[in-house]
């Protein structure tokens, strides 16, 4: 048995005061019947020894109070029972499978440290063993390890280790460490405490460029696990990245090269690159540039051009010693088919008509290539469901079966633009939107402009910058009230100056319904000769149809967003190896694993996504000490002496631990108090109890005359 705070036993020693106070008696107990003490001098009594004891079980009592108290606040645990009836302790083992693992020798090297730490633990030792990079992935858990002996399961453990190798993913280490920390937590709240203090073991390179933004906030409590870091180093250090800073292509040239920068580590001992196009199964680079980039620096500069638009090309960096991360990926640029519907009742050649602006509006794109439908609002119940259709445009009412079909294609996900260049159009409004409302011709006595505008609704938001946030210079001679109270979720995105309603979103099923409540020809407002303000205006309603806006450019591990098309069919997703996989219908977005090109090969054109590595993985080099300690982890040091010093210095707190979990304080305690509610009846009963004569010898003083 040992004691946590073993002083107090020394008031076990107090036990003397009551054997003290058994044997000494300062008044006699006996009455005795006396005629007059007149002739009597007055004495105090005499205090005498007894030379034994008396009431013996009430002196017994006592004494066992005192020490019950004495054993109770000196906090006893028992540490071999402890250390018999559950682990001795729990070990996470974490294994960093990042890209920056990649490296040469990395890998082997943590391979041979996570077999020699697991053939290094106790048989009474639980464990488990998970990989982590941007996700942490557990091989083996706790629950295993209890019905399962340790030497089984460390081979298991090791077999699956030997099967992994390192990804391409970003390293995630709060996320690691926050998972490990959970993982003893909640193996210690269905097995208890153990002797020795849990530990999560890291095996990794330990790179700058792993995130740990979220460990400097992390608690972790005096009694919880400790970290133990074992770092790993390649067989030659330094590194140089590349790493894309802007994406190909400007407003003048959509097809011009884009812009990289190359990072140097400065353990590098390489500063002379070469920069070109490499295709994909061939080693020499086309069109290579030559780059002198100091170790510890970073230049930022434009690629050379690219040979042609095939994705088979790659930027390579050459002349590192570290290729892993010397790749980028490109992916080529096709233009995209995309269809409009136009529902108009208005001649093809009248040059005031908003049909004359909206094929003005809808030119041809170096990346886009507009198909302009044109029906008549009585076309009935048309079809919708190409690929290719990407918005519906409204300029007239709309008989019964057309509104029908123009509904469905918005709750559908495809997004329609409503233009009221008169009142009666409020009811294919209504029609649409399910619901009521009302409008009129207001006052076109005054000119007005567009206010309170709502930059932050996805309609406005690309103008959300200085030089476009004005619309003050447009001016609207016509405009139409539009009564929006019928219309619960319709919500004004832009008002004329007298409040009215100028620009109007409704959501509808899954898609968007744009209404302008005045026409863009001349009869209404100068809004069609202001390019700046038109076009991205017509053109950002047709991006509402995406559930997400699409690019070309993506990270390994960064979930990249499905076009429309993947609502209506399961896509085929054709990978960087060449490997055709089916997606699932409705899946709203992939995540790829590994660097590469991938495609949609189903559409038309097909979909190109560029997947390169996170770029902070190319920050090699690891955290030193000072680093380390601004993370705040308790780290166990990984010098055995270091390590032996902080473990004695710790044992205290693994006392602490074991005896809070037993609490063997609190029943000493109870003792005490029962000890003293026995004591106080026996007590009383013997004060009670009729006392026996007692002859004594004793002298009187008597008084003289």
């Amino acid at each position: 048995m040992s004691f946590l705070t073993p002083w107090f036993l020394l008031g076990a020693l107090a036990v003397a005061g009551p054997i003290l106070f058994h044997l000494i008696r300062r008044s006699t107990r006996q009455r005795k019947e006396f005629s007059s003490l007149m002739f009597l001098k007055p004495t105090p009594p005499r205090v005498t020894r007894k030379s034994r004891l008396e009431d013996l079980w009430l002196l017994l009592l006592r004494c066992l109070v005192i020490a019950a108290l004495a054993f109770g606040f000196a906090r006893p645990f028992l540490r071999d029972n402890m250390a018999t009836t559950g682990p001795e302790k729990r070990v996470a083992l974490l294994i960093d499978n990042s890209a920056s693992m990649q490296r040469a020798g990395l890998w082997p090297k943590a391979l041979d440290e996570a077999t020699a730490t697991l053939e290094g633990l106790g048989k009474k030792t639980q464990f488990t063993v998970a990989l982590y990079n941007d996700a942490t992935k557990q091989i083996t858990g706790f629950g295993q390890s209890t019905n399962t002996p340790s030497e089984e399961l460390a081979k298991n453990a090791l077999a699956e280790l030997k099967k992994a190798k390192p990804g391409w993913a970003a390293t995630h280490l709060d996320d690691a460490l926050a998972a490990a920390k959970d993982w003893l937590g909640d193996a210690e709240g269905r097995g208890g405490a153990t002797p020795r203090r849990d530990e999560i073991i890291l095996i990794t390179d330990l790179q700058r460029g792993s995130r740990q933004q979220n460990l400097v906030g992390m608690d972790w409590p005096e009694t919880g696990p400790r970290v133990i870091i074992r770092t790993i180093a390649p067989d030659t250090t330094g590194n140089a990245g590349l790493q894309l800073v802007r994406k190909r292509g400007t407003a003048l040239d959509p097809f011009a090269p884009p812009r990289v920068r190359v990072v140097n580590d400065a353990q590098s001992t390489q500063s002379n690159f070469q920069l070109g196009w490499q295709r994909t199964g061939e080693t020499n680079l086309v069109n290579a540039a030559t780059l002198t980039v100091p170790p510890g620096d970073n230049w930022a500069l434009t690629a050379p051009k690219m040979p042609d638009q095939n994705s088979s090309w790659k930027l390579v960096l050459a002349g590192d010693t570290q290729p892993f991360d010397n790749r980028l990926h490109l992916a080529p640029l096709e233009p995209e088919q995309l269809r409009i519907h136009i529902f108009t009742s208005e001649p093809k050649d009248n040059t005031g008509t908003l049909r004359y602006y909206l094929k003005r509006a809808f030119l041809e794109r170096s990346l886009q290539k507009f198909e302009l439908l044109f029906h008549a609002p009585d076309v009935g119940a048309i079809a919708l469901d190409d690929p290719r259709d990407r918005m519906a445009i409204i300029t007239d009412p709309l008989n019964a079966p057309t509104t029908a079909a123009i509904r469905g294609f918005c709750n559908r996900g495809a997004p329609v633009l409503m233009v009221m260049k008169e009142a009666s159009t409020a009811r294919t409004l209504a029609a649409l939107a399910g619901g009521e409302c009302n409008a009129a011709e207001a006052d076109a006595n005054e000119a007005s402009w567009w206010n309170e505008l709502d930059f932050d609704h996805p309609l406005l938001s690309p103008f959300d910058e200085p030089g476009l946030r004005r619309f003050d210079h447009i001016q609207f001679k016509r405009h139409r009230t539009l009564d929006l109270s019928g219309l619960p979720l319709a919500t004004a995105v832009a008002r004329f100056d007298n409040g009215d309603p100028a620009l109007v979103h409704l959501p509808l099923g899954k898609g968007h319904l744009a209404v302008f409540t005045a026409g863009w020809h001349p009869a209404d407002s100068q809004l069609a000769r202001s390019p700046a303000k038109f076009v991205p205006l017509l053109l950002t309603v047709m991006e509402l149809g995406r559930t997400q806006q699409m690019k070309w450019h993506y990270t390994v591990g960064q979930p990249i967003p499905l076009p429309p098309e993947s609502k209506i069919t399961a896509l085929p997703l054709r990978q960087p190896d060449g490997k055709v996989v089916n997606l699932d219908q409705n899946a709203q977005n992939f995540t790829p694993t590994e660097p590469g090109i991938y495609a949609l090969p189903s559409l038309e054109p097909p979909l190109y996504f560029a997947v390169n590595l996170p770029a902070a993985e190319s920050r090699t080099a690891p955290l030193d000490d000072e680093a380390i300690s601004a993370l705040n982890l308790p780290v166990l040091p990984e010098n055995d002496d270091s390590a032996s010093i902080v473990e004695n210095s710790e044992q205290p707190v693994n006392d602490r631990v074991m005896e809070d979990d037993r609490k063997l304080w609190r029943w000493l305690i109870l003792a005490a108090i029962l000890l003293i509610i026995l004591e106080t009846w026996l007590g009383g009963w013997l004060a009670r109890r009729p006392a026996k004569e007692e002859v004594t010898g004793g002298e009187h003083e008597v008084a003289s005359s």
